[in-house]
């Protein structure tokens, strides 16, 4: 069996209830190495697991601890572990780097596309100029393998592809209401916010759900919610594969999405999660419309591509396929230690990066 030791800020939801995308994140990965006898896993957390989060990881066996520095940061600790990984946080991903290991993998949150903070530009560094460094990045979208490969000095074999997997018996269809909307995560000071506007007063007859609506804020009563509707429009700017989204395609519902999301650094990114039942459209409100009308006006092709949505989504990304994905990511680590780079590089200063990715690479040297 293959152990991992896991540094997340939480598994589910922090010490006050919270919710967060990190914490499902590393949520379903330990419902996915419960289902692999191959793996185990420990997880060290800053905060929770809270409420039935917690009940849910005793139930499993999933073991998990309080973190504490002098402990967990100490050599003689992380010895004990197949692999180190830091799920979601630079200040973790830093602390181990400087304890000397080999084993240690970071993402797929921990910079994705970076804000340039200080502690980013600190990360980079103290990679760019090790020896040994990261064993391997972990990158939700796959866009972003060559821009990571040159930021990072990393040789393009240790940057590799999350996971990514839900809870397929968790979210299941229903059968939802043709005429009920479910409206993804989006920002009312953006386009997205004014495409939601334009939609509800150019069609009066269907009901619109949003994130800011609800009364529902229970992870585990989303089910729930998603067995209302039977369309997703999805018009976030920064997502380029939200777990909201999968769920949604899970769920049953067809999916209504926007083609170019925007990035923190100003760069257009693609979106890579599109199955079979995606109706993707430029982020043009007459686009969008059109689109829309294309949809309640033909209810048996939504409910088609709802079925399709779900088969795809259980075929590929379902726990199982995660959890055999991350044991070979493990076995990659655990076979294929880090030999120093293959990429000789200069740290660009952070003025350079203000501009973007495309800025940062031109500055490389």
């Amino acid at each position: 069996m293959l152990n991992v030791v896991a540094f997340t800020y939480t598994v589910g939801s922090n010490d006050w209830g919270q919710v967060g995308g990190p914490g499902i994140v590393a949520y379903n990965l330990a419902k996915a190495v419960h289902k692999n006898p191959n793996l185990g896993i420990h997880f060290v957390v800053n905060e929770g697991p809270h409420g039935i989060f917690k009940e849910k990881l005793d139930s499993l066996g999933i073991t998990y601890e309080k973190f504490d520095e002098n402990k967990h940061y100490n050599p003689e600790f992380l010895k004990k572990f197949d692999a180190v990984h830091s799920l979601n946080s630079k200040e973790h991903t830093l602390r181990l780097l400087e304890q000397g290991i080999d084993n240690l993998v970071a993402g797929p949150n921990v910079m994705g596309e970076p804000e340039y903070d200080p502690q980013t530009y600190q990360l980079e560094s103290m990679l760019v100029r090790k020896s040994n460094g990261l064993s391997r990045y972990l990158t939700l979208n796959p866009e972003l393998h060559s821009i990571l490969t040159q930021r990072l000095g990393l040789s393009c074999e240790r940057v590799m592809q999350w996971p990514t997997g839900i809870d397929t018996e968790m979210f299941r269809p229903t059968g939802g209401d043709p005429v009920t909307i479910w409206i993804g995560k989006y920002n009312q000071q953006n386009k997205g916010g004014d495409l939601v506007k334009r939609i509800a007063e150019d069609f009066p007859g269907i009901k619109l759900m949003t994130p800011t609506n609800l009364e529902v804020v229970d992870y585990h009563k989303m089910p729930e919610v998603y067995s209302g509707p039977s369309i997703l429009l999805s018009f976030s700017p920064h997502e380029t594969q939200g777990l909201a989204t999968m769920e949604a395609a899970a769920s049953g519902m067809a999916i209504l999405q926007t083609s170019l999301c925007r990035s923190k650094t100003g760069r257009n990114i693609q979106p890579w999660f599109v199955g079979p039942g995606y109706f993707v459209v430029p982020r043009d409100y007459d686009k969008v419309k059109e689109a829309l009308t294309t949809l309640l006006e033909n209810p048996d092709t939504v409910k088609q591509m709802g079925v399709a949505n779900r088969r795809w989504v259980k075929r590929n990304y379902g726990l199982r396929k995660m959890a055999d994905a991350y044991e070979r990511i493990i076995e990659e680590v655990v076979s294929n230690p880090p030999q120093g780079f293959v990429i000789e590089m200069n740290v660009p200063s952070m003025e350079s990066r203000k501009g973007g990715n495309e800025d940062f690479i031109r500055n490389l040297g």
